[in-house]
């Protein structure tokens, strides 16, 4: 019997079974996702008076009793994961996936108590909308060989950890990020594991593990524009004291739209037709606003300057 197939066994027996395992597998690197569950379990029957906290810290080798705890709330972050992806108790397709849960419960723990560092009054319900941006990032990073250099370690730099550059530090960039996934995602839809296993004949687990792929494919292109936008946003943030650079920074981007020898030897100013028809083919409107507050913002900035 195992976890994922629900079994049950006497106390004493999965006590005894657990610190077996632990010494067995510490050999080999005790597997971290097996162990948060154990752990969670066996908290219940601490509650209940069947157990002390304090065997439980002794067994796992865990710091303290917050320590203990934290452990719990990640398996229950972890549970609300696999719901969420419609695959509860499937805990294979948590494999590898241990660290960005654990910045996560970081994070929504503290944002919970108001004593994160996002400089803005979000609500429990952002906080909720932060959860499930998280849920679908690790859905995706683990899921897809496609990340343009998006790996955990720089997305935990910039979604889940408590700091004043994430995404979630800062009201607008949050909910920018937040509306282009939401929107990517009316876009498809994703097979339930029951349909898809029965229709491919193949058993849930490797359905859960096509359906999580074909989930990372089609949400790529949004991540990788929603992750790139927050990030420029970000940094250009941490230039508020830099004017100059940041000026200098946006002229370089522009000239990317133009023909850049024309401009610099003729002070001529070309589009490149590529970039015209790319305009004119994808959202023409919203370029055209974007287009119309970048000259109001350059002209304010011009008649301030100007001597």
């Amino acid at each position: 019997e195992t976890y994922e197939d629900g079994g049950y066994k006497d106390l004493q027996i999965k006590l005894l079974e657990t610190e077996l395992q632990i010494s067995k597998d510490e050999k080999v690197g005790y597997n971290p996702i097996e162990k948060y569950i154990r752990i969670k379990e066996f908290k219940k029957y601490a509650d209940e008076d069947r157990l002390k906290d304090s065997q439980i810290i002794k067994m796992f080798k865990l710091k303290s009793e917050k320590d203990l705890n934290s452990h719990v709330n990640i398996a229950t972050l972890m549970e609300d994961y696999l719901e969420f992806i419609s695959a509860p108790n499937m805990w294979s397709r948590l494999k590898n996936s241990e660290d960005l849960f654990i910045n996560l419960e970081k994070c929504i723990e503290l944002y919970n108590k108001n004593k994160g560092r996002a400089a803005w009054n979000f609500e429990d319900i952002d906080v909720l909308k932060f959860k499930l941006n998280g849920f679908k990032i690790i859905r995706w990073v683990y899921n897809t060989n496609k990340t343009q250099d998006w790996n955990p370690q720089k997305l935990r730099a910039l979604y889940f950890k408590n700091s004043e550059a994430t995404i979630f530090s800062n009201e607008k960039i949050f909910k920018e990020f937040t509306e282009t996934i939401q929107k990517a995602e009316k876009d498809f839809e994703i097979p339930s594991i029951e349909i898809h296993s029965t229709e491919n004949g193949i058993e849930r687990s490797k359905s859960a593990e096509q359906i999580d792929k074909l989930y990372a494919d089609k949400i790529n292109s949004a991540m990788l524009e929603a992750l790139g936008r927050a990030d420029n946003k970000i940094k250009d943030k941490k230039k508020i004291n830099e004017p100059v650079k940041l000026i200098t920074d946006s002229l370089h981007k522009l000239e990317n739209l133009i023909d850049e020898n024309k401009f610099t030897s003729e002070n001529i100013i070309k589009i490149d037709n590529r970039v015209l028809n790319n305009l004119l083919d994808e959202n023409r409107e919203q370029s055209y606003l974007e287009i119309d507050k970048i000259r109001r913002i350059a002209e304010t900035l011009k008649k301030n300057l100007k001597p």
